[in-house]
């Protein structure tokens, strides 16, 4: 059963907490836009955004969907720049106005491990979560708390070569080396899981 939606579960350390910008938001609001209107994110619950998060390597770090974000209606300044990630103290640190989604981590993580990623889409498809054995997506071997060390180190050890995991009973991790690509490669995936209905 899916874990019910508390927020961050790290430390976030602002760097500087003015409004962050850049030309890349813009192709990351497309995507989440496209990917919301897809039904990739089923919204979480009256006034709590929608469940998924997007976000694309940058400088040193990342650029990431806010927490709490509707990604259906998200806008550029919704976005963080994820610094730092300090995984022994569970800390993550920012620049931005909001507190980054509560699965910085595992971007981070896999932008850490995986050169060839530059933009990472995490979504709660139903359908995909219902047919990953079907579709020969790997999958974590246990279902694992959301945004923690253990997420972090299942969601590595499943990815290995692949672009896309499942982490079970909750959602999915697709890689790509842009944010098209990506975008695409989870959209083939949905339309592959629909087809198994």
């Amino acid at each position: 059963m899916p874990e019910s939606y508390r927020g961050t579960k790290f430390e976030t350390v602002f760097m500087n907490r003015a409004s962050f910008k850049v030309d890349k938001a813009k192709d990351l609001v497309k995507w989440a836009h496209e990917l919301a209107a897809k039904g990739f994110c089923p919204p979480q619950g009256e006034g709590a955004g929608t469940s998924g998060n997007l976000s694309a390597r940058y400088k040193n770090g990342c650029l990431i969907t806010r927490t709490g974000a509707d990604l259906g209606k998200i806008v550029e300044d919704e976005f963080v720049n994820v610094e730092d990630v300090n995984m022994v103290d569970v800390r993550v640190a920012v620049t931005g106005k909001y507190e980054p989604s509560s699965e910085s981590m595992v971007h981070m993580a896999i932008y850490r491990s995986r050169r060839d990623a530059n933009a990472v889409f995490h979504g709660h498809s139903p359908d995909i979560l219902a047919h990953a054995r079907a579709l020969g997506v790997p999958e974590t071997k246990s279902e694992v708390e959301y945004g923690t060390r253990k997420e972090v180190e299942e969601v590595l050890s499943a990815l290995k070569q692949t672009h896309f995991v499942v982490v079970k009973g909750h959602g999915f991790y697709c890689l790509g080396k842009t944010l098209d690509e990506c975008g695409k490669r989870a959209v083939e995936m949905l339309e592959k899981a629909r087809a198994l209905k």
